[in-house]
């Protein structure tokens, strides 16, 4: 069984994204794709994942997505307001998760949803 890490995304405007980690033989794999939702995409799914090459481990992969979502949300004058973990996985904890959002200058507090 591939171990896997959802990550809830709420944006700006209020569209929940979801962040799927996997963990591969030689590191991580991400996907990304979009949660039903009243925000600006309300009823769009757009696959946007790496399923051409695995990172060396769940925390680039988180801010692969990271910098991903980033750049799409931009087209639509949006951006990450909230992470979320719903299950706290152990393949990226929420220290890291937050180390990650610094760095992209994101004042962001990651939650932990049980």
């Amino acid at each position: 069984m591939t171990p896997i890490q959802d990550i809830d995304v709420v944006t700006e405007k209020g569209t929940k994204l979801r962040i799927e980690i996997r963990r591969q033989p030689g590191g991580s794999s991400v996907s990304l794709q979009e949660l039903l939702t009243s925000g600006s995409f309300a009823g769009a799914y757009f696959p946007f994942s790496s399923p051409h090459f695995v990172f060396g481990s769940s925390q680039l992969a988180f801010e692969y997505a990271i910098k991903a979502l980033r750049v799409f949300l931009k087209y639509a004058d949006d951006d990450v307001a909230g992470v979320n973990n719903p299950c706290n996985c152990e393949l990226l904890h929420e220290s890291l998760q937050q180390a990650v959002l610094a760095a992209l200058s994101l004042g962001i507090t990651v939650t932990v949803s049980r």
